[in-house]
């Protein structure tokens, strides 16, 4: 999954507001800005040990560097654990912005530039393996691990180690948009091998951000699977604004089947 930091000095503030408004409408979902009361640092917790487990398990750090960032013990010290864990350090340099010498060894970009700045910024990002499409947001409150339960679609932030599988799916799939009907991709395995999970977290999350797919909800046949399904169907459709009564779509599904 794609997520980022953005590192900055406290008077960078409205700088860091731009920047992370900037990347969000590119698509990045996961970003960490310290201030930010969606995905910031809750409150109550120990800001230094949330920064620190934020740099480890980001793919990116955002350096904003002004005369004041740069001569920060805190912007070093991000900036420094990112380089030792091998995280990419994207530098762009503010208004007046300073040098810091720990990235002299990188190419910085210039926010003053405007637009083409965001431009390298985004094309340095992709080269990097750090792809919105990949990026999605993560409810602090929500636990990390469902525990006996699959993950689901609201866990598609913290789901990982079955990208080489979801892709392949993604892969498999779209064949079927140009063959139409009568073609399916079936996920066999053993009880308690993740299917479940690669379904609801890694890939349908996917599709539904490629925009040609209408994502029906995940559902258990039980001992009517018609009616099931139907219900599904029927939470898809009204999903796209295109409500279908229970009855017909009921009907359908049976003669379908």
């Amino acid at each position: 999954m794609a997520s980022l930091f953005i590192s900055h000095s406290s008077r960078d503030r409205g700088a860091a507001e731009l920047v992370h408004q900037r990347l969000s409408a590119e698509g990045f979902a996961a970003l960490f800005l310290d201030f930010d009361p969606a995905q910031g640092i809750p409150a109550g917790r120990s800001w230094e040990r949330e920064l620190y487990a934020q740099l480890r398990k980001t793919d990116a750090v955002i350096f904003l560097a002004s005369a004041a960032s740069v001569n920060s013990s805190w912007c070093f010290a991000e900036v420094s654990l990112a380089r030792s864990l091998g995280k990419p350090v994207f530098p762009m340099r503010l208004q007046g912005g300073g040098r810091l010498s720990l990235l002299d060894d990188v190419q910085w970009m210039d926010l003053t530039e405007g637009e083409p700045a965001f431009t390298r910024l985004l094309a340095g990002l992709r080269r990097a393996g750090v792809d919105p499409s990949d990026s999605f947001a993560w409810d602090l409150a929500r636990p990390p691990y469902p525990g006996l339960e699959p993950f689901a679609a609201d866990d598609a932030a913290v789901f990982f180690g079955r990208d080489r599988e979801t892709n392949r799916l993604l892969e498999l799939l779209q064949p079927t948009l140009q063959h139409g009907g009568g073609r399916f991709v079936a996920i066999v395995g053993p009880s308690g091998s993740g299917k479940s999970s690669l379904l609801r977290a890694g890939l349908l999350p996917r599709l539904r951000r490629m925009h040609r797919w209408a994502v029906v909800p995940p559902m258990l046949p039980g001992q009517r699977p018609t009616q099931s399904l139907a219900r599904s169907l029927v939470r898809a459709f009204t999903e796209y604004d295109r409500v279908r009564p229970m009855a017909e779509l009921g009907s359908s599904s049976a003669a379908a089947l």
